[in-house]
């Protein structure tokens, strides 16, 4: 159900730089989200609720994505469903190759799992997927991987663009992927502003100012309408704080719950 979630903090994520010589990884972190429903037009769901898992483990080589999502959805007409969706990536820092693999899980009877590697060559990406069936693709050169999109937005910001919007292939489904992320800074705000009752030990792990953000995930390039749109407020590392996941005849509400930073790797 909530496929590409990890996207929306990735490309929030800005690379610091020590000198010409030298630059920091971003910093790796563990987070844990709660998820709920919000009140409002849901269509049959009357109650969801859940956790978000994810931990992003940059370096000088690449980065690690681990990602898991379990959730309890009730309908109005029948007993409870739990859904658990699983990913881990690996992309390379130069862009050339990406790993995947995702699963998803449910009491209802849906499974699907997605895995293979997509590699940058010949002007064009091709993903090869290894499950569920053997399987070849070509894409455009112009897809991205999450890390390339979110050094884009890196870019954009410093050149006092306010957004970007790229196709951006993820391995977390077989359909709707490659996706068009756009994604738009919309300003910053004082962390003191927030509340944060839910959990106040946060606070002293936060900078002192984020930013408020809104993607739209489209299915292809000249997509009237979004497949979803998620907006919120991020740390300048990508960390959702609060956030909304609006989908059509859905909508939840994404809030911070755990936050553990490591240390950034130093690359020659």
């Amino acid at each position: 159900m909530i496929k590409h979630l990890f996207v929306a903090a990735a490309i929030l994520s800005l690379v610091s730089q020590t000198n010409a010589a030298d630059r920091l990884t971003e910093r790796p972190y563990h987070t844990t989200h709660d998820l709920s429903l919000v009140p409002g037009a849901n269509g049959d769901v009357v109650d969801l609720r859940g956790l978000e898992a994810m931990s992003w483990d940059p370096n000088c080589d690449g980065a690690a994505m681990n990602h898991r999502i379990s959730m309890t959805i009730q309908l109005n007409d029948g007993a409870p469903i739990q859904v658990e969706d699983t990913s881990s990536t690996w992309q390379s820092a130069d862009g050339q190759l990406y790993r995947f693999l995702s699963a998803s899980r449910s009491t209802a009877g849906f499974l699907e799992a997605v895995e293979g590697t997509a590699t940058r060559k010949d002007g064009s990406v091709v993903v090869n997927y290894t499950a569920p069936d053997k399987t070849l693709k070509t894409l455009p050169a112009s897809t991205l991987f999450p890390w390339q999109h979110f050094l884009e937005l890196q870019k954009a910001a410093a050149a006092g663009k306010a957004g970007i919007s790229n196709s951006v292939f993820t391995g977390e489904s077989l359909e709707n992927d490659p996706t068009r992320n756009a994604t738009q800074l919309l300003s910053q705000v004082a962390t003191s502003t927030l509340d944060l009752s839910h959990a106040e030990k946060l606070r002293d792990q936060l900078p002192n100012m984020l930013w408020r953000f809104s993607t739209a995930i489209f299915a292809a390039p000249n997509d009237p309408l979004p497949l979803y749109e998620i907006s919120g407020v991020s740390t300048p590392d990508g960390v959702i704080v609060q956030g909304i996941i609006l989908y059509p005849d859905l909508t939840i509400a994404l809030e911070l719950r755990e936050l553990q930073w490591f240390p950034a790797e130093v690359c020659h």
